[in-house]
């Protein structure tokens, strides 16, 4: 009734009146104080409808534009809450998909939210995630079909037994993708296969050279030297630093040529020719032109220094002449004599002396040259040993050998060497035995060797790059075939394929265009 107007008449003075609307006013202000007070709260909290609620309140209270643009303040963080909860969601949603390997999905999502957020962070990142995986995804696919068909030309090399081929071949599928298939466990079982192999082949090996020996050492206590050198000379083909080998390969050379110096047989290279100058000097020997005859006898000892009829034939043609062309002929040997000496082939040098001492045997110096010739051929004494001592090291040796104590085995055969008389039985057999044992002792099968040395870290990105290249090459990406073997050229700039193929690949895209 107050507020109508209706005031007691006396109440209807102006003092009273102004009082009364002061307090009206004092009592809104209070009610407003406290909404505006309620819907700050509420803001800061995010309660948002609360907080309008508040703001409304003042406004039937009394006209504030200050609520009036905290209430739209609050719609717009209201709205602006709700649309960062949507796009959350949605991120939610897309790394979910991301997770779950759902790639395309993920990008539609993903998509929808850089419409609303084009500059958001997370959602551009897992945008190049996705981008690096589908790409790295078509690269595995490339490279999985590059490396089945280098898996299935190992298998088939595997299967025909070309064994280096295979490993090549399991090498390019592992380095395109790593551990692709069993191609690791093909290369293992190579391995093995070829250590067995070349086992199989070592101890062969060892079984020849044993019998190339034995055969060869006994050819030459034989006498049959031409056998001798050839049975040695297999043993060293396969084993080269056999040293009873090269031994007794030396000294039945060195027999065979004394005896082809001394008697020239029919099966040597000289003996036609040599048949024909002993013809010629015979001839005119027997009509009396011993100075022609002498000349001739002396090609042959050219030839061969200590044949025996040419060196005799010689000496009774030089008797015959007269002294003048006898010490001629003296001194022309003499001089050759000490140029065999000179150049320390003692045993010629001694048989050039030893025929002038035939011929005269006061021959100036003769005796001190033949002295020196013959002293760097003084042989060691022969040491001679009992039968039974002989036997007991040989089989000593045995007994040791089967218990696998090589050194002990060499050893006591060693012992029967030193007998080096013609008449020791077992010098071959000891010979053969040692050379047994000491292989025995060493013998450690040969490993494989792989078809390239092992890659360091740098060769192994060559070869990936370059076999990448020649993938994306087969399916007709030039480009990216030309930025793979550019990669290869950065590490080797002199790499020949890499450079000849990127050129014509740049020839096929500007052909294309």
């Amino acid at each position: 009734e107050f507020l109508e107007g209706q005031v007691p008449e006396d109440q209807k003075d102006k003092g009273d009146l102004i009082a009364h609307d002061q307090a009206i006013l004092s009592n809104q202000n209070i009610q407003v104080t406290r909404h505006f007070r309620l819907a700050d709260k509420y803001l800061k909290e995010k309660q948002y409808d609360q907080a309008i609620e508040e703001y409304n309140k003042i406004l039937k209270i009394r006209s504030d534009d200050k609520a009036r643009k905290m209430i739209e303040q609050a719609l717009y963080l209201k709205n602006k809450d709700a649309e960062e909860k949507r796009l959350n969601e949605m991120i939610s949603h897309g790394i979910t998909l991301f997770s779950n390997k759902q790639y395309e999905k993920a990008k539609e999502v993903f998509n929808s939210i850089l419409k609303t957020d084009p500059q958001n962070f997370l959602v551009i990142k897992y945008m190049d995630q996705i981008d690096s995986l589908q790409k790295q995804a078509k690269e595995n696919q490339l490279f999985s079909e590059e490396a089945e068909k280098y898996y299935q030309e190992g298998v088939a090399f595997f299967n025909e037994r070309i064994y280096k081929k295979a490993i090549t071949s399991f090498q390019n599928a592992l380095t395109l993708i790593p551990g692709y298939k069993d191609s690791e466990d093909y290369i293992e079982k190579i391995k093995k296969r070829l250590e067995e192999m070349n086992l199989a082949q070592a101890k062969e090996q060892d079984r020849l050279v044993l019998e190339y020996l034995n055969q060869g050492i006994t050819y030459y206590f034989n006498s049959e030297y031409n056998m001798a050198i050839s049975m040695l000379e297999k043993c060293l083909r396969i084993d080269p630093d056999n040293d009873y080998a090269l031994q007794y390969l030396q000294k039945a050379k060195e027999a065979l040529m004394n005896r082809e110096e001394e008697y020239i047989n029919e099966d040597s290279a000289y003996y036609e020719l040599c048949a024909e100058i002993r013809r010629k000097a015979l001839y005119f020997y027997d009509i009396g032109n011993f100075e022609e005859s002498l000349r001739w006898w002396e090609k042959i000892l050219n030839l061969f220094p200590s044949n025996k009829e040419a060196t005799e034939m010689a000496i009774i043609i030089t008797l015959k002449m007269d002294r003048k062309k006898a010490n001629e002929f003296l001194a022309v040997h003499f001089e050759t004599g000490k140029n065999f000496l000179k150049n320390k082939n003692y045993k010629a040098a001694l048989k050039e002396f030893k025929m002038i001492e035939k011929i005269d045997h006061e021959y100036p110096g003769i005796n001190e040259y033949i002295n020196k010739a013959a002293l760097p051929l003084e042989q060691a004494p022969v040491v001679k040993l009992k039968k039974s001592l002989l036997k007991e090291y040989y089989e000593n040796g045995l007994k040791y050998y089967k218990q696998n104590n090589y050194d002990m085995a060499i050893a006591e055969w060693q012992k029967v060497l030193e007998d080096n008389s013609p008449e020791n039985p077992y010098v071959v057999n000891a010979i053969v035995n040692i050379n047994k044992a000491r292989r025995k002792k060493t013998f450690i099968p040969a490993k494989i060797k792989e078809e390239e040395p092992k890659a360091d870290k740098y060769t192994e990105i060559v070869k990936k790059h370059y076999l990448k290249g020649v993938a994306y090459y087969v399916k007709g990406k030039y480009q990216e075939a030309i930025n793979e073997w550019k990669i290869v050229l950065k590490y080797e700039p002199n790499h020949y394929n890499a450079r000849n193929n990127i050129e014509k690949c740049s020839r096929k895209i500007k052909f294309s265009q």
